[in-house]
This record gives C-alpha cells, sequence and structure tokens, in this order.
C-alpha cells in the first residue's frame, strides 16, 4: 500500500537506456557476410515497441576508447569507465538500463556491482541471444522487460536498487547472473548458479519473490570504487593433476592471490593434503582464497563467499584485493556478503572498512 501512496507518475520517471553494443544491436554485413556492429540509432528505430512505454526514455552511446566493444573483451579498464559512467549518471534517473553482449553479461555485471557501494538506483543489464532485426529475436521483449523493471522499481513492485541482469523473463542478481547456454535460439540461456531470481516477468506484470530481496543499511553512503589488476593465480583443486598444481603454485610466488575452488566436498581439504603441504612450502606468505569448505584454520586461508561459478568468484577475488589494504580487511570483505552473493545481512562495508582504519591509527598514535 505505501507503494502506491508514494508512486511517482509514469510519465515523470526518467530512464536511461546506456548502449554498450552486443549482439541485440548488430546487423548484417553485406560486405564480409555474417553480422556487423549497429550503432544505437539503429537499435532504437528497431524498437517501436518502446515508444509505446509511459516513461521518459533517454539514450546515450557508452564507447571504450571510441569504440563499441565485444563484450568477451571486457576487461578491468574497461569496467572502471563503465562504472565511473554509472556512477556520475546514477541520481539522475529513476532507473538505467545497459544493453551489453552476452557472453561476458554475467561476470561484467558482478564487476559493476561490486563497484558501486550502496547504490540508490536500480541498473538492469539486458541483451539478446539474436540480433533484434532477426524475426523472433528476444531483443525487444528483453528491453521492454528491463526498462519496466527499472521504471517500476520503488513504485509498482519493491525497490530493486542493485545491479541486476533481464534476460527471458528473469531477473537475477548481478553477483549471481551466469549464461549456461551459447545456444543462439535459446530462451532460456541464463541462470543464478542455483540461486532463485529476483523477479519473474510475463504478460501478467513483474512477480518479486521477496526472499531474494535483503535489506540495505539506508545510510550507507554510495562510492565507486576503482579496480585495479591483482595477478589472482586459479586452482581448480578437483579437477587439475597433481603437476599443474605445483606449476602454478611455482608461479604465483610473483602473485597477490591463489584461488582454489572446485573443492573436494566429502574428504574435505585438510593439512595432511599434499596440496597444503605443497603451498607452505612454495607460496607459505600467499593470501589463499577458497570456496566451499575445508578443515585449515591457516589465517593466511580466507573463505570468498560467492556463487560456485568461476567468473563471478574471480569478480569477487579481484575486488576485495582492489579494495583492502591488509589481511584483516581481505577476510571482512571476502567473508562478508557485500551485494547479496551470499546469506544473512548484507554488510556495510564503507562503515565497517572507516572503523577499522581509525582503530589501527589510534593503535598506532598509542604506541608513540
Amino acid at each position: 500500500m505505501s507503494l502506491l501512496l508514494n508512486m511517482k507518475e509514469l510519465k515523470e520517471r526518467r530512464i536511461l537506456i546506456l548502449y554498450t553494443g552486443g549482439t541485440i544491436g548488430m546487423k548484417p554485413s553485406v560486405k564480409l557476410g555474417g553480422l556487423s556492429p549497429g550503432s544505437m540509432e539503429d537499435l532504437q528505430k528497431n524498437l517501436p515497441e518502446l515508444q509505446e512505454l509511459p516513461y521518459q526514455l533517454e539514450w546515450e552511446e557508452f564507447r571504450f576508447e571510441g569504440e563499441l566493444i565485444d563484450s568477451s573483451n571486457a576487461n578491468i579498464d574497461y569496467y572502471n569507465e563503465l562504472g565511473k559512467k554509472l556512477a556520475e549518471q546514477h541520481d539522475k534517473y529513476d532507473g538505467i538500463v545497459v544493453v551489453f553482449g552476452t557472453d561476458t553479461m554475467g561476470p561484467s555485471a558482478a564487476a559493476i556491482s561490486y563497484q558501486l557501494e550502496g547504490l540508490k538506483t536500480p541498473i538492469v543489464f539486458t541483451g539478446s541471444m539474436e540480433p533484434n532485426t532477426k524475426e523472433g529475436s528476444d531483443g525487444p521483449q528483453n528491453m521492454l522487460d528491463a526498462v519496466n523493471i527499472a521504471a517500476q522499481s520503488g513504485n509498482e513492485i519493491s525497490a530493486i536498487n542493485e545491479v541486476t541482469v533481464c534476460m527471458h523473463g528473469k531477473l537475477f542478481k548481478g553477483v549471481h547472473a551466469r549464461k549456461y547456454s551459447a545456444r543462439s535460439e535459446s530462451r532460456a540461456a541464463f541462470d543464478g548458479v542455483g540461486e532463485d531470481p529476483i523477479a519473474e516477468i510475463n504478460a501478467e506484470g513483474i512477480k518479486i519473490n521477496n526472499n531474494t530481496i535483503q535489506a540495505k543499511d539506508e545510510n550507507q553512503k554510495f562510492e565507486f570504487h576503482e579496480l585495479k589488476k591483482p595477478d589472482i593465480v586459479p586452482i581448480a583443486v578437483c579437477s587439475e593433476f597433481g603437476g599443474s598444481k605445483k606449476s602454478k603454485l611455482r608461479v604465483a610466488t610473483d602473485a597477490d592471490a591463489i584461488l582454489l575452488y572446485d573443492l573436494p566436498k566429502e574428504q574435505l581439504l585438510g593439512t595432511n593434503s599434499q596440496l597444503y603441504k605443497d603451498i607452505k612450502i612454495i607460496a607459505p606468505d600467499k593470501i589463499i582464497f577458497f570456496t566451499g569448505k575445508t578443515e585449515i584454520t591457516d589465517p593466511k586461508w580466507v573463505r570468498l563467499e560467492a556463487v560456485p561459478d568461476f567468473l563471478q568468484i574471480m569478480a569477487k577475488a579481484n575486488y576485495v584485493l582492489s579494495r583492502a589494504n591488509n589481511d584483516d580487511e581481505i577476510r571482512l570483505l571476502a567473508e562478508g556478503n557485500l551485494r547479496g552473493e551470499g546469506k544473512g545481512p548484507l554488510l556495510n562495508e564503507g562503515e565497517m572498512l572507516s572503523e577499522m582504519r581509525r582503530e589501527k591509527e589510534v593503535r598506532v598514535l598509542d604506541k608513540r
């Protein structure tokens, strides 16, 4: 009832559509055959459905180093520029729709989600498996769903002030989303790696799964955090041979951290395991991130809270090392539920880190 009382007029809702490229905007190439990148203007012309919506839609093109890049080429520098753009625009609109390529949509949404702490605006990633110009393309419906989610958030539906992925009638948290099917005709190519979608969208409207909406600290300050380029060496514990693991450990002597994933579930990794012994000999001072469970209580071993998807795990590990200044901060951020990637209350990381840093300064002053 309170949502209806405070509801903003439809025509007053401003939605930014940020076009970065992707399959949805591609067009047939007469010269080369196949498909070539299309412009934002082309996509606008081919989406008359959006013109019928009652909201104020504003389009803008996002180029990196002057180009609309393929999403498979998205990297840390790209995320920093895109994240900065979204941080600058987020409080000027009621919602933002990011039109993006599907190949890396999940981990890209996760990277942006971690960058934008204390977000107060819905940011919805969407795209399509087939070009919008192809008959029967999933593009138009995905765009309609994403715009409606962004516009109705905090009005007809609960506020979804986070980075999400909207594809094929389902809305997933950016820190859960995964593309698991590359078939262009697929209409169920994304999932939440075992986690339920935030919402489902169909002809009857938007149905929110309230169990997925985690309470935020309303006093949490909005901040944009630039990502760094830490060197993280990943090791798939169960699916890599012993020799491969040792080779990676030798490389890791110059890395910032080691990431262990695909851990055994029946016989938990312990201090008697060969891998633990090798790490203690080859890379004893490295931070060891791990997902899942182990029997190891070594202070250098840090459990990383994330869904069991390699790209999602790497996105969080990268953010943790970009944000933290020391081992205590690394543990706080890695084990914490920052953007809904884990269970339980969301961590107000800015407040917690500020408190930890103040206490450290006091201890330093006391020693003087």
